[in-house]
């Protein structure tokens, strides 16, 4: 009996609502493995990658699902999978092949996901010593932050205007980071993470 995708999303729900870590990992390893090009499994694959790397359990396991999250090439997952690969990657001390997957998901028309993964780009290269490099990819994430700050979509515009906010703060630009953390916030845009943390500075 073949395999039905919108049978193992219904399966997958369930086993979410029940919260049963088990049955999640096990559903999620069956979408990836059965459906990895489309969306469901591209998400399956990349939250599994996710969910194994950071507990540790099996590196390679894991590396292996972000590989192909990445691969899918699914708009909403693929830049998660290779900045979180990359990350990773990072921490293997592969540098090279770290920021080539930073890059990837950087590359495109300005994003969220882009401006975050030019973020790591700039920490990664600093951390390795690439002074000249780490502040150019910085200019990149800030420029792209800056041209996402004034999107139409309130959402988009209020996590740039958040992020650009918090680069101020650190920065020591007080009077920059309120000004654009309250413009986050006006624009109704945020998760209540990013909003408490905004009302904090």
């Amino acid at each position: 009996m073949a395999v039905v995708l919108a049978d193992l999303v219904a399966d997958l729900e369930r086993a979410l609502d029940s919260g049963d870590p088990e049955r999640i990992i096990s559903v999620r390893r069956t979408l990836g493995d059965g459906f990895p090009g489309t969306e469901e499994g591209a998400e399956a694959n990349y939250r599994l990658g996710l969910a194994i790397v950071l507990s540790g359990a099996n590196l390679e396991e894991g590396v292996d699902r972000l590989r192909r999250a990445a691969k899918a090439k699914v708009p909403r997952w693929t830049p998660h999978a290779r900045t979180s690969l990359g990350l990773v990657l990072f921490q293997q001390g592969k540098l090279q092949q770290a920021v080539f997957e930073l890059r990837r998901a950087a590359s495109g028309p300005p994003t969220i996901a882009a401006a975050q993964a030019l973020g790591y780009i700039g920490l990664v290269l600093d951390q390795s010593g690439k002074d000249q490099e780490a502040r150019r990819a910085r200019k990149d994430q800030l420029d792209a932050l800056v041209k996402l700050s004034s999107d139409q979509d309130p959402e988009v515009s209020s996590v740039a205007c958040f992020m650009l906010g918090m680069e101020r703060k650190h920065d020591g630009d007080r009077a920059g980071a309120c000004a654009l953390l309250q413009k986050a916030l006006d624009g109704g845009g945020l998760d209540d993470g990013q909003a408490a943390l905004a009302q904090k500075v």
